[in-house]
């Protein structure tokens, strides 16, 4: 494990955002911070193991237990599922970083069950590259990206039709349903 003063300056600003304000990491707090192998050899899950070490450091600097959990189970399109070991780690943590781009909270309803039941803190992490966490793009405060997100929200309401249509020729259509409580 490097130590926080080893972790260049625009990534340290990154992941104290990270740790600080988006997760509010707390002493004592189990975290499992997830990744998937095979961006490191050219799938769509692009992480490096800088990016995860440095993640783990700053979470460590706060007083945190942070685990990583590295897995090598290429997505199957249209039959993704949630590997035993990752919901055994979930059901033993508070905080679930996210670094895999196939594993979706909003995509695998598994996923989101595993979480909603154990009560765990999933936050998703998109800078998942030590270039990307040093990035301008990474420094933005979540409170704007949240804000973003709200406010972009805002015209999506229950019931409502939408229309996406392309000049390739793409066109979908449809109406907008409120999520069943699967409880």
């Amino acid at each position: 494990m490097s130590n926080v003063s080893a972790i260049p300056k625009a990534a340290q600003i990154s992941l104290s955002d990270l740790v600080d304000n988006c997760i509010k990491i707390q002493p004592g707090q189990e975290v499992v911070i997830f990744a998937q192998v095979d961006g490191l050899y050219g799938g769509v899950n692009m992480v490096d193991t800088e990016a995860i070490s440095w993640i783990q450091t700053f979470v460590q600097s706060r007083g945190a237990n942070a685990s990583v959990l590295w897995i090598d189970e290429p997505a199957k399109p249209h039959a993704w599922r949630v590997p035993p070991i990752v919901k055994g780690a979930i059901s033993k943590c508070d905080v679930f970083i996210n670094n895999s781009f196939d594993m979706e909270w909003e995509d695998i309803p598994e996923l989101k069950d595993a979480i909603k039941t154990r009560g765990a803190a999933l936050v998703r992490n998109f800078a998942t590259t030590a270039p990307l966490l040093c990035s301008d793009w990474a420094q933005t405060p979540y409170e704007l990206v949240t804000e973003i997100r709200t406010q972009t929200s805002l015209n999506f309401r229950n019931g409502l039709d939408w229309q996406l249509t392309d000049p390739n020729g793409t066109h979908l259509e449809g109406k907008i349903v409120a999520e069943e409580d699967p409880k």
